[in-house]
């Protein structure tokens, strides 16, 4: 059995000793603390501090100044990753000024295959004493109890039945229901030792992830991403019929606005269901219209939270526009996180200068953007388990590469987040990308890399256009995610005039 011991003191300042013993010598510990965060999608791409800790006897210690109220932190071990993001023991837990928290985690190496992977919660027993460990108790026990993994475990039963897709997404939403019912009697539980506020924000957090894994079952169809021509009629129906019955008549009226706000799962959430339940009564409009829904139906800080989850995440992935839309956002949100979150997407924005990055091909030569001054550049970001970017390539990215095959002015350039090794793999089916590409990965950093992080990507595929100039000449949706306009807008680009 591994022990581990954390001291934890939140007094507007935070430290964390950690005994552990039975860890590698060479195992660092990993905290991201974030003072404020407007999405759980868009965490990464959210500011936050960042503290590693290698052992010295035995002991890990974190020290940190200025804790605000409300933080989030997540904390796990570095080596555990997934496309260089961590995957926490402890995942976006609130914590407070004041707290004073010795938390003792023990892991039984037998309830698992060792085989380098993260453990499973489910193999982790976890203890807290001190001021507020009823709080750490309540969010522990909700994350362990519903996590992906147990959704995952329940969902594969279902897959093994063989049922047919509409009972298949039925038994699927029921499952996610049944794991949301969970969290509330354990939030319920809890309830007498939490502050109202960490209680409703708590509740909050629980809508919000389980009313999005609900919806992300659905979106397909009612947003209408793949013509519904694809499916039956009586599919499409029910599948609607899903969405007003399970999603579209859940409430939220009685909670506080401020827990809404400080809760990154309903933020991602209520952005989504909102643009949802617009395209269900048949009322799909563009992203910008859906912005200016957001702007005229809103207000104050909710307002400010909403336009600000939009824009960073479906609206620089697929808004044609976003620059002017960003410019207007920026003269009405007045909330000083999300002014800054706004300012830092600015790289994304027409017009922008490029950034000049580099990435290594397959045989480890440096490659950088500024190797093709003076030539139109056309990079396609994706990963090997995101089924729409296999989609794209041969729908849009592979055609028109075709089309400029001898073109020594067009340089198509695929950037891959996977570990070499898989990475390699992918190349050489040419499901993603093709051998007469720039094949360049992200050097085992996976989503982290300063150059996802520089254009703020969070969904993928994302594709970009630079000019010849080295700016920016379209990013993300829009005419990029579509054969022929991506002809038009490399033509734009190639008889662009300086």
């Amino acid at each position: 059995m591994v022990s581990v011991h954390f001291t934890c003191v939140f007094a507007g300042s935070l430290k964390i000793v950690i005994e552990a013993k039975s860890f590698a010598q060479s195992d660092t510990l990993v905290l991201y603390l974030w003072s404020d965060m407007i999405s759980i999608g868009q965490a990464y791409n959210t500011p936050y501090r960042l503290v590693r800790a290698n052992q010295i006897n035995g002991l890990y210690t974190f020290e940190i100044d200025s804790v605000p109220a409300f933080s989030r932190v997540t904390l796990g071990l570095d080596k555990y990753r997934v496309n260089g993001r961590l995957v926490g023991i402890l995942n976006e837990f609130i914590v407070n000024p004041g707290d004073e928290i010795d938390i003792l985690i023990s892991l039984v190496p037998k309830s698992y295959v060792n085989d380098g992977s993260p453990p499973p919660f489910s193999t982790y027993h976890i203890e807290f004493s001190g001021n507020g460990e009823l709080k750490y108790q309540c969010q522990w026990a909700i994350q362990q109890a519903t996590s992906f993994d147990v959704m995952h475990r329940e969902e594969k039963k279902v897959l093994e039945r063989n049922e047919a897709p509409i009972i298949r997404i039925r038994s699927r939403v029921a499952i996610v229901d049944s794991l949301q019912q969970i969290a509330f009697r354990i939030l319920e539980e809890h309830k007498n030792a939490l502050t109202v506020d960490v209680y409703n924000i708590l509740k909050s957090d629980i809508i919000g992830d389980f009313g999005w894994r609900k919806l992300y079952m659905v979106q397909l169809v009612t947003l209408g991403r793949r013509e519904t021509d694809h499916w039956p009629e009586a599919y499409v129906d029910e599948v609607l019929d899903i969405y007003k019955t399970k999603i579209m008549n859940n409430t939220f009226e009685k909670i506080p606005e401020y827990a809404l706000t400080k809760s990154p799962y309903m933020m991602k959430y209520l952005v989504d269901r909102k643009l949802n339940d617009i395209a269900v009564i048949g009322n799909r409009g563009s992203y910008v219209g859906f912005y200016n829904f957001i702007k005229d139906t809103s207000s104050g800080l909710l307002r400010d939270r909403l336009l600000t989850q939009f824009i960073t995440g479906r609206g620089i992935a697929f808004m044609d526009g976003v620059d002017s839309v960003l410019a207007d956002a920026l003269t009405i949100v007045r909330d000083p996180f999300c002014v800054a979150v706004l300012q830092s997407v600015r790289s994304r924005v027409i017009g922008a200068k490029a950034y000049d990055f580099s990435l290594p091909d397959i045989e480890g030569n440096i490659i950088r953007l500024s190797d093709f001054a003076g030539k139109v550049v056309f990079i396609d970001f994706w990963y090997g388990a995101c089924a729409p970017c296999q989609v794209y390539y041969r729908n849009v990215v592979k055609p028109v590469h075709d089309h400029y095959l001898g073109n020594e002015d067009v340089v198509f350039i695929s950037v891959n987040t996977d570990s070499y090794d898989k990475w390699r793999e992918l190349v050489g089916l040419g499901k993603f990308t093709s051998e007469d590409a720039v094949n360049l990965y992200t050097d085992n950093q996976g989503f982290l890399h300063p150059v996802l992080m520089h254009y703020k990507i969070s969904g993928y595929p994302t594709p970009i256009l630079i000019g010849k100039t080295g700016d920016v000449v379209a990013i993300g949706g829009g005419p990029l995610k579509n054969k022929t306009e991506l002809i038009v807008e490399i033509e734009r680009a190639l008889n662009d005039v300086e």
